[in-house]
């Protein structure tokens, strides 16, 4: 992902894991987001992590999503209220997956199958 700085990051996650598409203005799984997507870092704008009359400022971009079948620990984390929280050091919104994203989950499972 290239921040609005420069900043190039690379975000590691499970490919059911959404995150604020600022192009397609709703949550995305990662393993569904585009090469040149752009998504949102800057929650100031953002308001309590749903859409809002507020456009969220893209300040990251996707350069590419590569995917892989690798075996590791991960974690579930509860996030009290909105259930919306930032990861690495450009801020990245990601959204702790609930029953909304069920469908969308359930097809990306099915795609790894």
């Amino acid at each position: 992902m290239l921040g609005a700085d420069g900043t190039v990051e690379t975000i590691i996650g499970t490919t059911i894991h959404p995150v604020w598409s600022v192009d397609r203005q709703e949550w995305v799984p990662i393993a569904k987001l585009a090469d040149g997507e752009r998504l949102c870092c800057d929650t100031e704008s953002f308001g309590l992590g749903f859409p809002s009359s507020l456009t969220p400022k893209a300040s990251g971009l996707v350069l590419s999503v590569s995917l892989s079948r690798v075996s590791q620990p991960v974690y579930n984390a509860e996030v009290q209220g909105e259930h919306v929280y930032q990861v690495g050091e450009l801020g990245l919104l990601v959204h702790n997956a609930c029953a909304v994203f069920n469908s969308e989950m359930t097809k990306a499972l099915q795609w790894l199958q």
